[in-house]
């Protein structure tokens, strides 16, 4: 079975770009509510899998991941029983990170191991940017559930809605100023979020697009030169 679907989807990124795409627009537009939470976290679950075996991520990965997306449902499933909302939303804002948080590594190591640049290498390129943003979109919404007054100081800004705009306009330094971190710690996420952003692009794109079409130079032994 794992290598039937390795074998189906491994480097083909399209899928994951357009899951990845779906938990953007499934968070702004459904994140307010409990069904929406669920909704979108079920997504993010797929969202995962699937990255997983595209990127042709180790059996023990995948295991792993289905065993934390068997625990974390146990968990989701409970808070929504709850009724509580905003214990729901900070739950299911931290497990959204904590999964997220498995797919950029599996991604880069496919692109490490990857010697042709093609369109599905630029496409993982693609998928990890994203990913990036929706990240720290969530890690905002879990910061601002915990912080008195909210991620940017006002109860009424902290909505999903708020933390993926401030995110992407972060990420891609747009910075339009009406949305500001309301704590030092926040300040320094959106730094940080803001340098991995400029960084990714000027690095690891700029290096696949110069390299379209070719093969990666191989990895030379320590003391020699690399062979093109």
């Amino acid at each position: 079975m794992y290598t039937r679907l390795t074998g189906a989807l491994g480097g083909r990124y399209g899928l994951s770009l357009a899951l990845i795409l779906a938990d953007y627009v499934l968070l702004a537009a459904l994140g307010g509510s409990i069904a929406g939470r669920l909704v979108t976290y079920l997504v993010v679950v797929c969202t995962l899998l699937v990255t997983l075996l595209t990127a042709r991520a180790p059996r023990l990965w995948i295991t792993l991941a289905f065993a934390l997306v068997g625990a974390s449902a146990l968990v989701v499933v409970w808070a929504a029983l709850t009724q509580t909302l905003a214990g729901f939303l900070e739950v299911t804002s931290s497990l959204g990170v904590c999964l997220l948080l498995a797919t950029p590594v599996v991604i880069v190591r496919d692109i490490i191991k990857t010697r042709f640049v093609s369109v599905h290498t630029l496409l993982a390129a693609m998928c990890l940017y994203l990913l990036i943003g929706i990240i720290f979109a969530l890690l905002y919404d879990a910061v601002g559930a915990v912080t008195p007054g909210g991620f940017f100081g006002s109860p009424t800004l902290g909505t999903i809605t708020n933390s993926l705009f401030f995110s992407f306009t972060t990420l891609t330094t747009v910075g339009y100023g009406n949305l500001v971190p309301a704590t030092p710690f926040g300040q320094s996420l959106a730094m940080v979020e803001a340098v991995s952003g400029q960084i990714f692009l000027i690095v690891v794109v700029a290096r696949l697009v110069s390299l379209w079409g070719q093969y990666l130079p191989q990895r030379a032994p320590r003391g020699e030169s690399p062979v093109e």
